[in-house]
């Protein structure tokens, strides 16, 4: 490369959607957000685990990943 453009201090942005998707969609940008999503998966899995009711069970385990830029891939490979 002849430049390299680092860009720090990046924001989650919810396109005026945050008091919505905000609280249930977190973003990756600081390690408090890693935290929480691995709780999050971990809560999901036990609860899992415990139901006897399919759909309940299917529900709980069923995640969505938003964004195919590298963190969102690095995050669907884990």
């Amino acid at each position: 490369y002849d430049y390299l453009i680092m860009a720090t201090g990046s924001q989650n942005n919810y396109f005026g959607r945050e008091a919505d998707w905000g609280r249930i969609a977190p973003g990756i940008k600081t390690l408090e957000d890693a935290v929480e999503i691995r709780r999050r998966v971990l809560l999901s899995f036990e609860r899992a685990e415990q139901t006897d009711d399919k759909a309940e069970h299917d529900r709980l385990l069923t995640f969505i990943l938003i964004g195919g830029g590298p963190t969102g891939v690095e995050m669907a490979g884990s």
